[in-house]
């Protein structure tokens, strides 16, 4: 193999091994459910059933649902208005840092029942979320026993910075995946060694930076689909559980 035609080949190899990540990225658009909102744009979802039980059962059956739900239960009750709230969270993800650090993904929400004889109403509102700092204040020999502090954090609108983070990344990787396909479309055969090992380099850091941009996409709708998941889980487990079976 002459000198041009082993950096034709390589150029091509390269190619070649680029193409499985290309037809991954956009064989599917990776559509993700909407979250049902209120006028005002935030996440809001809401039920309401018929159930065999009384204002005083159901009362207890919500709390009891919170209990089983809820790593830190914070309720609040009025029996005259059959009214039980709850505030909740979900890590959505963590990542802990060679500092020893430990990035977090927080979601809060508020879910509110209130019951009357024989049937019920809740919503599941005030969602928001943060990404948090916490550093930890203690060093203990198993790590999960470590305490942490948390010493920044940064709110993210519920669903509104996600769907910007994904339409804006899903435009940047649907611009470089043209860019791609159009090297790849190119006639290499006459190329000169310079402009050969140019091209290449140019196609190994589009490649790189599709690849890039492809997984963040698919990181912050694997993160919207956790939210979406966990709070419409939710609302599906508290109706089983006031249903009176």
């Amino acid at each position: 193999m002459d000198m041009k035609n082993m950096f034709v080949f390589a150029a091509i190899a390269a190619a070649v091994c680029l193409s499985p990540t290309v037809l991954r990225a956009d064989n599917d658009t990776l559509p993700v459910p909407a979250f049902p909102l209120d006028a005002a744009g935030r996440i809001e979802i809401s039920g309401a059933g018929s159930t065999a039980l009384t204002r005083q059962e159901l009362m207890a059956r919500t709390k009891a649902w919170v209990y089983d739900h809820f790593e830190e239960a914070s309720i609040e009750e009025n029996p005259s208005s059959g009214t039980v709230k709850a505030t909740g969270s979900f890590l959505i993800a963590e990542e802990e840092r060679e500092d020893l650090s430990v990035a977090m993904e927080i979601m809060d929400y508020t879910v509110t029942v209130v019951c009357d004889d024989f049937r019920y109403a809740y919503g599941i509102d005030d969602v928001g979320a943060f990404v948090a700092t916490a550093v930890p204040v203690t060093v203990a020999a198993a790590p999960e026993e470590n305490r942490y502090e948390i010493v920044d954090s940064m709110y993210i609108s519920m669903p509104g910075d996600y769907v910007v983070l994904m339409d804006d990344a899903y435009a940047e990787r649907a611009r470089l995946r043209g860019e791609l396909e159009q090297m790849l479309a190119t006639d290499i055969s006459n190329l000169g060694r310079n402009k050969l090992r140019r091209y290449e380099q140019e196609l190994q850091k589009t490649a790189d930076w599709f690849g890039a941009t492809d997984d963040y996409y698919r990181l912050v709708r694997a993160n919207y689909m956790a939210c979406y998941d966990h709070l419409t889980g939710l609302a599906s487990s508290l109706e089983a559980a006031l249903a009176g079976e």
